[in-house]
């Protein structure tokens, strides 16, 4: 009878010892809810990225700008000598070197539209999380499972 009741501790302390992995598992796979803040808080707002863009200027305003400094550059040509025009001509160059690189840089539209199609949505994520919270809520805890284990081995002590 001994042996019977040590085999049947050893198996559900195997049980238990399974179910305390699995327990520390879907535990790890929960996501951290202040990771999960912070990046719902670093997310690119829908509004500031569409100001943002009609704000920019775009290739066809930059190009006629160019056409101007253009024709004001060739005005100014034949009004002022060679060496301060072409001192002139290079620091426009610069600027216009400048400005070409920044609208290089800034994101277009379809760009930033395939990014804010990409992020999580809240409501999504929201209701995973739910979830995850309904799963383990249905698990018993640690200090009912020691418990549980605590309370076999004593009367198995008996």
């Amino acid at each position: 009878m001994s042996d019977k009741s040590e085999e049947t501790r050893v198996e559900i302390n195997q049980i238990l010892q399974k179910f305390e992995n699995e327990v520390f598992r879907n535990l790890d796979k929960k996501a951290n809810v202040s990771d999960v803040t912070n990046l719902l808080n670093t997310k690119a707002d829908l509004g500031n990225t569409q100001n943002s863009l009609q704000n920019k200027v775009n290739t066809q305003e930059f190009e006629s700008l160019k056409l101007i400094v253009d024709r004001i550059n060739k005005e100014i040509v034949n009004k002022i000598d060679f060496n301060k025009f072409d001192a002139y001509m290079i620091d426009n160059r610069t600027v216009i070197d400048e400005i070409q690189k920044e609208l290089g840089l800034k994101a277009n539209l379809k760009e930033t539209l395939a990014l804010l199609n990409k992020k999580a949505d809240i409501e999504k994520v929201n209701a995973a999380l739910i979830q995850v919270t309904e799963d383990l809520d249905q698990k018993c805890s640690i200090q009912q499972v020691k418990k549980f284990q605590n309370c076999f081995n004593f009367k198995n002590i008996l």
